[in-house]
């Protein structure tokens, strides 16, 4: 017959074990992949102004006594006599060396100009009609035109809103449809590690688990370190345990 100090004890027992049961949850983990780089910006260089003699040797000539036939570009005459405009790697006649625009044909050999389109511009039609306005500043982009997040800039309008930093061809992050660099970005809105410390930085493999994040190598069982990244888990006192350590 059992005394009444051995029944208190296997009482005493009883309820430890129950409590340790009410303390340990049974979970799953599931494994996220933290955000990349929105995108790289990409410069474009076709917009910059051109001008006679500034690039390619752009320059009106006669024609010499060669065996080349310098034949204008627009209305393929051979030009034998005369003046003739070379630009951009082409012969022009120079009543043909004008600005595409119907209400402008300005002759371009003393103004700046711009090919667009396989077409030639001034400088004036350009801005007017042609140049994109800059997501930031809402100017004209006359020269060169940096693209990212569907959106044009001038190269230095396109920086980090919390440091202002330039992208130039640099990754960058969004948050709220606002570019950020990675500094930043990992200091201002990247999430720690719960064992570890460290940050969960851009595409790393974390777990969100116990209303904590882990590193997807630093979910592991309290006890035996064994990796429970995408396993189930049993919970007690807040901390990931294997089924072999839960009790």
């Amino acid at each position: 017959m059992k005394s009444p100090r051995m029944i208190a004890e296997i009482q005493k027992l009883a309820d430890e074990l129950d409590n340790v049961n009410d303390e340990l949850t049974l979970y799953s983990s599931t494994n996220k992949l933290a955000p990349k780089p929105a995108s790289v910006p990409i410069l474009h260089s076709t917009n910059s102004l051109l001008t006679i003699d500034q690039r390619n040797q752009d320059t009106l000539k006669s024609p010499k006594n060669d065996r080349r036939s310098n034949v204008c570009c627009v209305c393929r005459t051979e030009k034998e006599r005369g003046p003739f405009i070379t630009a951009l790697g082409k012969i022009w006649c120079p009543d043909h060396f004008i600005c595409a625009t119907p209400s402008c044909r300005r002759p371009l050999h003393d103004l700046g100009f711009v090919e667009e389109h396989g077409q030639l511009y001034c400088e004036y039609c350009f801005e007017q009609y042609l140049a994109p306005p800059c997501s930031k500043c809402n100017a004209k982009i006359k020269g060169d035109c940096l693209k990212a997040i569907g959106r044009n800039f001038h190269p230095e309008c396109f920086n980090c809103v919390y440091c202002g930093k330039l992208f130039g061809n640099s990754p960058f992050f969004l948050e709220d449809a606002q570019p950020y660099c990675e500094t930043d970005w990992n200091e201002l809105f990247t999430t720690k590690c719960f064992a570890c410390g460290f940050p969960v930085e851009a595409g790393d493999r974390w777990v969100e688990a116990l209303n904590n994040n882990y590193h997807s190598q630093c979910f592991n069982c309290t006890m035996c370190k064994k990796n429970l990244e995408g396993q189930s888990f049993f919970a007690k006192g807040g901390r990931p345990f294997c089924k072999n350590h839960a009790r």
